[in-house]
Protein backbone atom coordinates (compact mmCIF):
# COMPACT_ATOMS: atom_id res chain seq x y z
CA UNK A 1 0.00 0.00 0.00
CA UNK A 2 1.20 3.49 -0.78
CA UNK A 3 1.94 5.61 2.23
CA UNK A 4 0.57 9.13 1.83
CA UNK A 5 2.76 12.10 2.48
CA UNK A 6 2.06 14.10 5.65
CA UNK A 7 -0.15 17.11 5.18
CA UNK A 8 1.72 20.40 5.60
CA UNK A 9 0.32 23.32 7.53
CA UNK A 10 -2.14 25.57 5.65
CA UNK A 11 -0.76 28.60 3.82
CA UNK A 12 -2.44 31.70 2.48
CA UNK A 13 -5.14 31.24 -0.16
CA UNK A 14 -3.99 31.93 -3.74
CA UNK A 15 -6.69 30.91 -6.20
CA UNK A 16 -10.31 29.89 -6.33
CA UNK A 17 -10.30 28.05 -9.69
CA UNK A 18 -8.07 25.27 -10.90
CA UNK A 19 -6.34 26.39 -14.10
CA UNK A 20 -3.44 25.03 -16.11
CA UNK A 21 -1.29 27.87 -14.79
CA UNK A 22 -2.15 27.03 -11.18
CA UNK A 23 -1.22 23.39 -11.83
CA UNK A 24 2.01 24.42 -13.53
CA UNK A 25 3.00 26.59 -10.57
CA UNK A 26 2.16 23.78 -8.14
CA UNK A 27 4.22 21.19 -10.02
CA UNK A 28 7.10 23.41 -11.21
CA UNK A 29 7.16 26.44 -8.88
CA UNK A 30 10.52 27.77 -10.12
CA UNK A 31 10.18 26.95 -13.82
CA UNK A 32 10.26 29.87 -16.25
CA UNK A 33 9.33 29.36 -19.89
CA UNK A 34 11.97 30.87 -22.17
CA UNK A 35 10.93 29.41 -25.53
CA UNK A 36 8.13 27.63 -27.33
CA UNK A 37 10.15 24.43 -27.06
CA UNK A 38 10.25 24.86 -23.27
CA UNK A 39 6.49 25.38 -23.32
CA UNK A 40 5.88 22.14 -25.27
CA UNK A 41 8.18 20.18 -22.95
CA UNK A 42 6.48 21.65 -19.90
CA UNK A 43 3.03 20.79 -21.23
CA UNK A 44 4.05 17.19 -21.82
CA UNK A 45 5.54 16.94 -18.31
CA UNK A 46 2.40 18.45 -16.80
CA UNK A 47 0.15 15.87 -18.39
CA UNK A 48 2.46 13.02 -17.37
CA UNK A 49 2.70 14.09 -13.74
CA UNK A 50 1.62 11.53 -11.16
CA UNK A 51 1.41 13.80 -8.10
CA UNK A 52 -0.44 17.10 -7.83
CA UNK A 53 -0.66 19.31 -4.75
CA UNK A 54 -3.39 21.93 -4.86
CA UNK A 55 -3.91 22.33 -1.14
CA UNK A 56 -4.48 25.63 0.66
CA UNK A 57 -5.64 27.54 -2.43
CA UNK A 58 -9.27 28.35 -1.58
CA UNK A 59 -10.40 26.01 -4.40
CA UNK A 60 -14.16 25.54 -4.45
CA UNK A 61 -14.60 22.99 -7.27
CA UNK A 62 -12.64 20.01 -8.55
CA UNK A 63 -12.46 21.06 -12.19
CA UNK A 64 -10.16 21.37 -15.20
CA UNK A 65 -8.05 18.33 -14.30
CA UNK A 66 -9.24 16.10 -17.16
CA UNK A 67 -5.85 16.20 -18.90
CA UNK A 68 -4.04 14.81 -15.84
CA UNK A 69 -4.99 11.19 -16.50
CA UNK A 70 -1.69 9.85 -15.11
CA UNK A 71 -2.36 11.21 -11.62
CA UNK A 72 -1.75 8.75 -8.80
CA UNK A 73 -1.73 11.20 -5.87
CA UNK A 74 -4.03 14.22 -5.62
CA UNK A 75 -3.83 16.54 -2.63
CA UNK A 76 -6.74 18.97 -2.28
CA UNK A 77 -6.81 19.42 1.49
CA UNK A 78 -7.45 22.76 3.19
CA UNK A 79 -9.66 24.23 0.46
CA UNK A 80 -13.36 25.10 0.19
CA UNK A 81 -14.54 22.12 -1.87
CA UNK A 82 -18.18 21.13 -1.28
CA UNK A 83 -18.64 18.25 -3.76
CA UNK A 84 -16.34 15.45 -4.91
CA UNK A 85 -16.66 15.53 -8.69
CA UNK A 86 -14.88 14.73 -11.96
CA UNK A 87 -12.99 11.78 -10.52
CA UNK A 88 -13.77 9.63 -13.57
CA UNK A 89 -10.80 11.26 -15.33
CA UNK A 90 -8.36 9.77 -12.80
CA UNK A 91 -8.53 5.96 -13.03
CA UNK A 92 -4.96 5.61 -11.71
CA UNK A 93 -5.55 7.59 -8.52
CA UNK A 94 -4.20 5.75 -5.46
CA UNK A 95 -4.08 8.62 -2.93
CA UNK A 96 -6.75 11.29 -2.50
CA UNK A 97 -6.53 13.86 0.27
CA UNK A 98 -9.62 16.03 0.55
CA UNK A 99 -9.51 16.74 4.28
CA UNK A 100 -10.39 20.12 5.75
CA UNK A 101 -12.90 21.14 3.10
CA UNK A 102 -16.68 21.67 3.21
CA UNK A 103 -17.71 18.27 1.84
CA UNK A 104 -21.01 16.95 3.22
CA UNK A 105 -21.22 13.62 1.37
CA UNK A 106 -18.71 11.01 0.20
CA UNK A 107 -19.82 10.36 -3.36
CA UNK A 108 -18.28 10.33 -6.81
CA UNK A 109 -15.55 7.90 -5.75
CA UNK A 110 -16.80 4.60 -7.19
CA UNK A 111 -14.75 5.05 -10.36
CA UNK A 112 -11.50 5.10 -8.35
CA UNK A 113 -10.82 1.36 -8.43
CA UNK A 114 -7.14 1.76 -7.54
CA UNK A 115 -7.69 4.04 -4.54
CA UNK A 116 -5.62 2.88 -1.56
CA UNK A 117 -5.77 5.92 0.70
CA UNK A 118 -8.54 8.46 1.23
CA UNK A 119 -8.38 11.24 3.79
CA UNK A 120 -11.69 13.06 4.06
CA UNK A 121 -11.36 14.08 7.70
CA UNK A 122 -12.39 17.49 9.03
CA UNK A 123 -15.26 17.93 6.58
CA UNK A 124 -19.02 18.20 7.16
CA UNK A 125 -19.71 14.50 6.52
CA UNK A 126 -22.38 13.20 8.89
CA UNK A 127 -22.78 9.69 7.47
CA UNK A 128 -20.64 7.44 5.27
CA UNK A 129 -22.47 5.12 2.90
CA UNK A 130 -20.02 2.28 2.15
CA UNK A 131 -21.84 1.63 -1.12
CA UNK A 132 -20.39 4.94 -2.37
CA UNK A 133 -16.80 3.82 -1.75
CA UNK A 134 -14.60 1.84 -4.17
Amino acid sequence: MTEPEPEPEPRAAKATRITLQVCQEAIFPDYHIESLRDSDRLTQQLFETTKLRLNDMAIQEIENLEMFTALECLYLHHNQIRVIENMEFHPNLRVLSISNNEIEELSGLLCLNRLEYLNASANKIAHVDEAELP
